[in-house]
């Protein structure tokens, strides 16, 4: 992105993909938000969720370092003791459709894909529920009062299926195919 506005707006939809806070959420991270956890002192993002007032906690992947050292100097982040840069809720959404429009992205119909911020929060329960992590860890990352709110993320893809069912089979059966003694 050569316009900065748009790549403030792309980095801050990127954050929202490996975070899964809400644009709220992001809007009001500060440098207190960042904690160290456990003995062996991972970064993590914690905060109260602005909606639900339920803790959000998020362990601080590669991605999101990046990005929040790419902003540690930006006068918006100093001035306002923010992580990172965010617009309004209405400038931010109206900038992601821009670059939805720049980048060609479209859905399932060929229509240009109308992405918002709420979109982020969905592809990161996506990437945490397809690669393995369990749903109660990807409801506390949300910051849901209630787990069935989380199973409305939920989209499982064939290939978990079929990664999760080669498991049991890998138990259940020999490589000839004959049932193992299982105890």
């Amino acid at each position: 992105m050569h316009v900065e506005r748009l790549a403030e707006v792309r980095d801050a939809f990127i954050f929202q993909c490996f975070t899964g806070f809400a644009y709220q959420d992001i809007y009001n991270l500060t440098r207190d938000s960042i904690v160290l956890v456990g003995t062996t002192r991972e970064r993590w993002l914690l905060r109260k969720r602005g909606k639900t007032q339920v803790g959000e906690m998020v362990p601080i992947l590669p991605i999101v370092d990046e990005l929040i050292d790419k902003y540690r100097d930006h006068p918006y982040c100093i001035t306002f003791d923010k992580l990172i840069p965010v617009n309004s809720n209405f400038r931010y959404n109206t900038y992601l459709k821009e670059i939805a429009d720049l980048c060609d992205i479209r859905d399932i119909t060929g229509s240009i894909r109308k992405l918002d911020t709420h979109d982020a929060r969905h592809f990161f329960a996506d990437i945490m529920l397809n690669n393995g992590v369990p749903l109660e860890d990807v409801s506390k990352m949300l910051g849901h009062k209630n787990i069935r709110t989380t199973m409305r993320y939920c989209r499982v893809r064939k290939s978990r299926i079929s990664e999760n069912v080669a498991k049991v089979r890998q138990k259940l059966f020999s490589k000839t195919g004959s049932l193992r003694r299982v105890a």
